[in-house]
């Protein structure tokens, strides 16, 4: 294959490797397709590019939900927009630290409305206080893989993880951290 290495010391691919590249993949499609077609003469042409795809990337908050437990909340529109308020705003690990008066003033709401849907969402155990630290249920949602974060965050997924008769356990969090 022209002699050449693939690879540049740093990984990449210079333009001369990348038109050696497209040559002997060209010459091996062209070998195949006259193979299949059983005609050498075959006036076939194939091109090729050759490009390092970007990574995916997330580009807003987002979170992991357990329709098998959502379901069941029968939330009332409040509560459904204070959920999903806090899931945008908790931080990994599902630790909610917002005051119910700011999520009042962003979701234009009355506070009392925010109040009564606050206690609401800590009675259907989607809100959990656990030492005065209140976590979002990591059974319903949770913001972050277990796999990627940190053991601080891990232990709060751990705080967070409430189930009953009524609520599935989801989450698998003996996860190990080094």
């Amino acid at each position: 294959m022209c002699g050449l290495e693939i690879e540049n010391d740093d990984g990449s691919i210079g333009a001369l490797q990348k038109e050696c590249l497209k040559k002997e993949l060209n010459d091996k499609t062209l070998e195949a397709v006259d193979d299949l077609l059983g005609d050498k003469k075959s006036n076939i042409n194939i091109d090729v590019n050759v490009k390092r795809d970007k990574p995916k990337v997330i580009l807003g908050q987002f979170f992991i939900g357990f329709a098998e437990n959502l379901l069941q909340l029968d939330l009332k529109p409040t509560e459904f927009k204070v959920v999903i308020y806090i899931l945008k705003m908790m931080d990994y690990g599902n630790l909610v630290s917002l005051k119910q008066s700011t999520i009042a003033k962003d979701l234009k709401l009355d506070k009392s409305a925010v109040n009564r849907a606050w206690k609401e969402l800590i009675t259907k155990k989607v809100l959990v206080d656990n030492n005065g630290h209140i976590f979002f249920n990591s059974n319903f949602c949770a913001k972050g893989l277990s796999s990627s974060l940190d053991k601080e965050r891990i232990e709060n997924l751990k705080r967070s993880n409430v189930s009953d008769e009524n609520i599935k356990q989801m989450l698998n969090l003996d996860v190990k951290k080094k």
